[in-house]
């Protein structure tokens, strides 16, 4: 495949924020990704069993599918952590952890399984913006009990949101230092992050990250004039039926006007009509007060007759 020289050009300044060079770092250097999970969550992990780069999770065909930029599962425990990469803020982070937990534990479950079998359960987002506007640089979220916050519901549920541009008190130096190198900030000293951007070099200089990134951007490019295309044609169906509805209501507002017009012209119809007779009868006076009074008008015009 011919590259497009400024594809290639926009290609090589990614960094480790672009969901295909995040996802295929982790992919290819786990022990990166080990590391990464722990200085997040202040734990120690043992080997991962499996690095499963954008997995796909669809377990009802009316479902809304999924794809986790990194989903991995810890050896020997089965403990699984999510871990994604947002720029963009949606507004919808908390729904969308939400639903992500729930398809998460649907895929681990097999029918016939016991509850018990889930086992402890972490999703991370990497965000380059602060969702929840408290300015914090690390959000960590477990069920507690509203009325008692030392009752833990023990689901082995953990949500951790990470704000690169918020407050690092009580934070360790390597996440703080994680969190400037996403944000593109020079990092020196840290031996994690240089292995990391080492690792990011090397993977946008395998062919197969290219195309993938590439195929990644023309089928986005593909769904974005899709969407256009179907919110166009949704713009002319309102405009349709607003036209519809404005043709009705200008119909109907014409239909008041010629209304009024013909009321008005019968209206002066039956004035003339009148005024001929009354002058005819030598009724001046009446003639006058027919001109100026409605109703005296209308009395004349029944007595006259008149339709």
């Amino acid at each position: 495949m011919q590259m497009n020289e400024n594809w290639l050009k926009e290609f090589e300044s990614l960094t480790i924020t672009d969901d295909v060079i995040f996802g295929a770092t982790f992919e290819e250097y786990p022990e990166l990704c080990k590391h990464l999970i722990e200085i997040i969550l202040d734990i120690k992990v043992k080997d991962l069993h499996y690095i499963e780069r954008e997995k796909s999770i669809d377990e009802r065909l009316d479902a809304k599918g999924i794809r986790l930029d990194i989903y991995v599962e810890e050896q020997g425990t089965g403990r699984s952590f999510d871990i994604e990469m947002q720029i963009a803020n949606k507004a919808d982070l908390g729904k969308r952890m939400r639903y992500y937990q729930g398809m998460i534990d649907m895929d681990k479950l097999k029918p016939g399984d016991s509850y018990k079998q889930l086992t402890d359960s972490y999703i991370i987002f990497i965000c380059l913006f602060d969702p929840f506007k408290r300015r914090l640089g690390k959000y960590t979220f477990r069920t507690a009990c509203l009325e008692d916050r030392s009752l833990d519901l023990n689901d082995g549920l953990t949500k951790v949101v990470l704000n690169a541009k918020g407050l690092r008190k009580d934070m360790s130096v390597e996440l703080k230092n994680f969190l400037d190198y996403v944000q593109g900030k020079k990092v020196s000293g840290d031996r994690f992050i240089d292995a990391l951007d080492a690792a990011v070099e090397s993977i946008k200089r395998q062919e197969r990250v290219r195309m993938k990134h590439m195929k990644l951007r023309m089928l986005r490019m593909e769904e974005r004039e899709e969407g256009r295309a179907e919110g166009r044609e949704e713009g002319r169906e309102e405009g349709r039926e607003e036209g519809r509805e404005e043709g009705r209501e200008e119909g109907r507002a014409e239909g008041r006007a010629e209304g009024r017009a013909e009321g008005r012209a019968e209206g002066e119809s039956k004035l003339a009509r009148l005024m001929q007779r009354l002058f005819a009868d030598g009724k001046v006076e009446d003639a006058k007060e027919a001109a100026e009074n409605k109703t005296r008008r209308a009395e004349l015009v029944e007595q006259y007759g008149i339709v």
